[in-house]
């Protein structure tokens, strides 16, 4: 037995068998094998993944990494080593270019429109890049998942992946034929990641040495990847190279093996700007470009209307469409295009794109909306699958918190990888609280302990710390088959859509000053050496451990001896902390006044003061110019650019909780260790010498 018993032969469509020893008990070139008894052939097994390609000696190339690029991490995981610090290995033996495509690819946060699919589980058959960080939250939402690939590294890595985070409820099957190997009707939900089926276009390598294959050395190949990497620092070249339209089989094959769904993800045709691969870094193609990929799409891509037209000549009914906006690669809003919600957010920022507003009222936005994601139910399927989760999960939240029944207003996608749901409550006032709901739903593994702890955080500070301004949580738990966390719905605006607009950014200061210069958890006392090993040595020596470049290591050991000597008997408050207070977790109103406070799940319950506001001040800095956390930190540290609005909301700060300005000081030098440390704490794997990176240390 096998977890693929239900795979068909390739070639002929037959059953297959686990192979038995060869008469006269000659191995066979496998360990472990299924054999089709028509074909006479066997199709190599090792766990849950099956190789069913006719050419095996046709692999295609392990975009967005070059051949070979995974072999550290194959070495290390067959050592022993736990995927997550093989990953992390990975990372830092790659260049810039191609670990932040690796890492953008990785994240869950692609899986957002999962709510729009009408299946509550079952069998989901996945055809795109194994390595998607889709698939982690489809199988949390209770679905098998079936993966297609074509790339015999990509499928290595991604079972090391998938095995570690969802054992037992995914498996691989390598494909190059035109036929499915699958049973008809096999699948309740089928999703092509990487645009629509069928459509054969001229393989692309992901870099130079495949575009050359096999020839030359490896020396020779790997000195034309870097020199073409040197050319493209952004990986735009490498963008247009992803291994789309590399399926055989056609839409009519995947119509055949589904029962219920087909979700389609795939560019526009007339998509006004691409994506690099690279998080938030997209390119605007200039005319003659834009016209060569309007008129010869270099992957088979439609316009919304030749997506529906290809669909429409199927077994699948008219397809709900929906804008992935920015971009597929990279978005973060999932937008309707065949009803009124769920819309874009179009705050004050976007207000004064004036062109952007026009097109959209003129309705423009779904023809040149860069990249599509369209939802199909098979002719014949159970009526059941006309109406997507999101409205299960809004029903059952209504019998829960016995509030009226709203309706879905946004869905975004979080660069902390979960979803955002907005809703509203239709004809009712915006003051009129019921109903008016945020959900958080986790997609990465990590992110449901933090939302279990956003929920705690938000029940303790509003009963500690009645006066400092959160949300009111109304709910955590399985919500019609997925994992989520409910809180009434904020009003006004997150603070980065009044980026730059000094009046009211100096009362989001003032405000915030206030309120968390309130979330005292004990008087200020002298630090003792058991105190500085707690609050600053343990934040050290975990930054150290994730370092990796050896100047940042010995800065960091530099600091960790010096500031002893400094802090070592001050008299310091203990805070609540809430770790990654951000002007995305502000809410304001027109005035720039404090609405709340969002995003608790990285909140601890006691900690050392200062670091919350300076992360603000940082931030919003960093926001308003366009700069690096790092640049932005050393106009805090040097002192002399910070603006009297900022000083005022320090010094607030400070006479709140009791700090001196000589630790006040001390403390804006340790700044890049506690935002490091938090980071390293929660991030699911370190990013490559990001501390260096960011801070230059």
């Amino acid at each position: 037995m096998s977890v693929f018993d239900d795979a068909r032969c390739p070639a002929c469509s037959g059953a297959l068998a686990t192979a038995e020893p060869a008469s006269g008990g000659e191995p066979r070139p496998h360990a472990r094998a299924l054999r089709c008894a028509a074909c006479a052939r066997d199709f190599p097994l090792d766990g849950a993944l099956l190789d069913l390609r006719l050419d095996p000696t046709r692999d295609d190339a392990p975009a967005p990494l070059a051949r070979g690029e995974f072999a550290r991490a194959f070495e290390l995981r067959a050592a022993g080593v736990p995927f997550k610090k093989a990953l992390e290995e990975l990372l830092l033996g790659l260049d810039e270019v191609p670990a932040d495509r690796l890492m953008q690819l990785l994240g869950e946060g692609r899986g957002a429109w999962l709510v729009e699919l009408a299946a509550h589980g079952g069998e989901l058959l996945f055809a795109g890049n194994a390595l998607s960080g889709a698939i982690a939250p489809l199988v949390d939402a209770g679905f098998r998942v079936t993966v297609l690939e074509t790339s015999m590294e990509r499928a290595r890595f991604a079972r090391m992946r998938d095995d570690a985070h969802s054992a037992g409820r995914t498996r691989t099957v390598l494909v190059d034929g035109a036929r499915i190997p699958f049973a008809d009707e096999r699948f309740d939900v089928v999703v092509h990641e990487d645009g629509l089926p069928g459509t054969r276009v001229e393989e692309r390598a992901s870099d130079a040495d495949d575009a050359r294959g096999a020839d030359g050395t490896p020396e020779e190949r790997a000195a034309e990847l870097r020199a073409e990497r040197a050319r493209d620092p952004h990986g735009r070249i490498a963008a247009t190279r992803d291994a789309r339209g590399r399926w055989r089989h056609s839409l009519d094959e995947a119509a055949r093996v589904a029962r219920g769904e087909l979700l389609v993800i795939a560019d526009n045709r007339l998509g006004y700007k691409r994506s690099t691969g690279r998080r938030a870094i997209l390119w605007v193609p200039q005319p003659m470009e834009y016209a060569r990929a309007v008129l010869a799409p270099a992957a088979g891509e439609r316009t919304l209307r030749g997506y529906r037209s290809a669909l429409a000549r199927t077994a699948f009914d008219h397809a709900r469409a929906f804008a992935l906006y920015p971009h597929r690669n990279d978005f973060t809003h999932v937008v309707a295009l065949d009803a009124a919600r769920p819309e874009l957010t179009v705050g004050p920022m976007e207000q004064k794109n004036r062109i952007k507003l026009a097109g959209r009222a003129l309705g423009l936005f779904p023809v040149f909306a860069p990249s599509f994601a369209l939802v199909a139910r098979k002719r014949g399927a159970d009526a059941v699958l006309a109406r997507p989760r999101v409205e299960a999960i809004l029903d059952e939240l209504a019998t829960i918190t016995r509030e009226p029944r709203p309706q879905l207003e946004q869905l975004v996608a979080t660069r902390g990888n979960s979803a955002v749901l907005h809703t509203f409550v239709p004809g009712a006032r915006e003051d009129e609280p019921a109903g008016r709901w945020t959900l958080h739903v986790p997609l990465a593994p990590k992110n449901t302990p933090q939302w279990r702890r956003h929920v705690e955080a938000l029940r303790e500070v509003r009963a500690r710390f009645p006066s400092v301004p959160v949300p009111e949580p109304l709910h955590f738990g399985r919500v019609a088959g997925v994992t989520l966390a409910c809180e009434r719905r904020i009003g006004g605006w997150t603070a980065p859509q009044r980026a730059g607009d000094l009046p009211r950014i100096a009362r989001m200061l003032d405000d915030a000053a206030a309120h968390f210069g309130r979330l005292v958890v004990r008087d200020p006392a002298p630090l003792s050496d058991a105190e500085y090993d707690e609050q600053f040595v343990a934040r050290i020596a975990l930054v150290q451990e994730h370092a990796a470049v050896p100047s940042t290591v010995a800065n960091l050991e530099r600091l960790k001896r010096d500031m002893r000597k400094r802090l070592v008997g001050r008299k310091l408050a203990r805070v609540y902390y809430h770790a990654d207070l951000r002007a995305k977790h502000v809410q304001i109103d027109r005035g720039g006044r404090v609405l709340g406070f969002l995003d608790w799940g990285t909140s601890e319950k006691e900690c050392v003061p200062y670091f919350d506001l300076l992360h603000l001040l940082v931030h919003e800095r960093k926001q308003e110019v366009g700069i690096r956390t790092g640049a932005a930190w050393r106009i805090v540290l040097d002192g002399n650019e910070l603006r009297e609005h900022e000083r005022a909301a320090l010094a607030r700060y400070r006479a709140a909780v009791g700090l001196d300005e000589e630790t006040a000081r001390d403390f804006v030098e340790l700044y890049p260790v506690f935002v490091a440390a938090m980071a390293e704490k929660n991030w699911d794997y370190s990013r490559p010498r990001w501390l260096h990176r960011q801070f230059g240390l």
